[in-house]
């Protein structure tokens, strides 16, 4: 499976949740961006990562991009993503998710088409971290960013989202896909899977 779309892993947060750099967590006998790294080469025609202004990896033909606006998280990477990508349509991931899977970014891609993004949704959160967003979002995350204002779901109200539900453990999307490493007790998850 291919996809003509563009990936952008967010690995330049502060992880202050969970006291070290999640990137680096080892899983497998791989840390989790290059366990991401490698599923999203795989299958993207593009891969950007969005990196903090202190942190490089080593990631060849991978373009690593930086904040223009530091101090303002996941919003300004998906921001300078949507501004790099060569694709309107951009799947953002976040480094610490190491269960996701192509079916689940083959469903999002599909049910981005003709709105503004594609984002999960458990019944109550959005899952703003694995979710598609189309350059449609930029004037809405300016919007955002103008108003001093951090989180991507403030973006929300300003944009047409496809609201994609997950189901039981049977489904693309689930819980377990989209588990991610907040704290250090997550990582009792990942040994147990």
């Amino acid at each position: 499976m291919r996809f003509a779309a563009t990936a952008l892993l967010l690995a330049g947060g502060k992880s202050t949740r969970f006291g070290s750099n999640k990137a680096n967590i080892m899983y497998e006998g791989q840390t989790l961006l290059d366990r991401l790294l490698k599923l999203v080469t795989s299958c993207f025609d593009e891969v950007l990562l969005s990196v903090a202004k202190e942190t490089k990896y080593y990631t060849p033909g991978v373009k690593q991009l930086l904040d223009e606006k530091e101090g303002f998280g996941p919003i300004e990477g998906l921001r300078m993503g949507l501004i790099n990508a060569k694709y309107d349509a951009l799947l953002a991931i976040g480094c610490d998710m190491p269960f996701v899977s192509t079916d689940a970014f083959a469903l999002l891609l599909e049910k981005q088409k003709g709105f503004d993004a594609a984002v999960p949704f458990d019944g109550k959160n959005f899952e703003p971290l694995l979710a598609v967003y189309g350059r449609s979002c930029l004037p809405a995350i300016d919007k955002v960013l103008s108003q001093n204002r951090r989180s991507i779901l403030n973006v929300y109200p300003y944009i047409n989202i496809n609201r994609v539900d997950y189901d039981g453990d049977g489904a693309i999307l689930n819980k377990h896909i989209l588990h991610n490493i907040n704290y250090p007790g997550d990582i009792d998850y990942l040994s147990k899977q």
